[in-house]
């Protein structure tokens, strides 16, 4: 371990708290953080801007944005760690710190190997597969949760659209009832010259010749 001690999801909380309240203040200096460690916008009655609680949920959301981008929270790595919440008297940012964080810090807190963190077990190492051809060699970079999502959403994608078959019928087994001659067939092919058409070059349709009759 880097300093001896396990993380705990407290501990993740806070530290995003304390980041996450100078960054919502840069938005909207009226963000406070709440008993339960929201960031919570209150109600304004005289700025009109703020005066309804839809009008304070943009500015969460803005804020939200924002929070994910400079504490580079990707959604696809570590989940939806921001969110925001709406109230009757305010609206607010909740923290949550979402297993594959907790997972994150403790790879960096040297408490687990990234193996362990996100066991290849449960997420297949990226390997060249029908599923992930199409990425370049090294595109995942041990990062188990994106290749586990985009495994996921391509079999969403295959069920979707696979074709849905409930039955299949077989064809019955349909005797020939066709019976040989017993002597050789000889054709008669009478072929006539056409008094409609003028001989030209060609095939013989081009030149006049019709077909009469064709006795077997």
């Amino acid at each position: 371990m880097a300093n001896g001690c396990k993380i705990t999801s407290r501990e993740i909380q806070k530290g995003l708290t304390d980041k996450g309240i100078i960054i919502a203040q840069s938005v909207d200096s009226t963000f406070t953080v709440s008993s339960i460690g929201e960031l919570v916008l209150p109600l304004d009655s005289s700025n009109k801007f703020k005066d309804e609680p839809y009008k304070l949920r943009r500015i969460v959301d803005r804020t939200v944005n924002k929070l994910i981008k400079e504490l580079s929270m990707d959604p696809k790595k570590f989940g939806f760690v921001f969110g925001g919440v709406t109230y009757t008297d305010s609206a607010a940012v909740q923290i949550l710190v979402t297993p594959q964080l907790f997972a994150s810090y403790q790879v960096k807190n040297e408490e687990k190997t990234i193996e362990e963190a996100f066991p290849v077990n449960r997420t297949p190492t990226p390997t060249f597969t029908q599923e992930t051809a199409y990425r370049p060699q090294g595109f995942y970079k041990n990062d188990y949760a994106l290749m586990e999502q985009e495994l996921k959403d391509l079999e969403s994608l295959e069920e979707a659209f696979a074709p849905s078959i409930t039955s299949v019928e077989v064809a019955e087994d349909v005797k020939s009832t066709y019976v040989p001659p017993s002597a050789p067939v000889q054709l008669k092919l009478d072929l006539r010259l056409s008094k409609e058409q003028p001989p030209e070059k060609g095939d013989l349709g081009s030149i006049g010749f019709e077909e009469i009759a064709c006795d077997v």
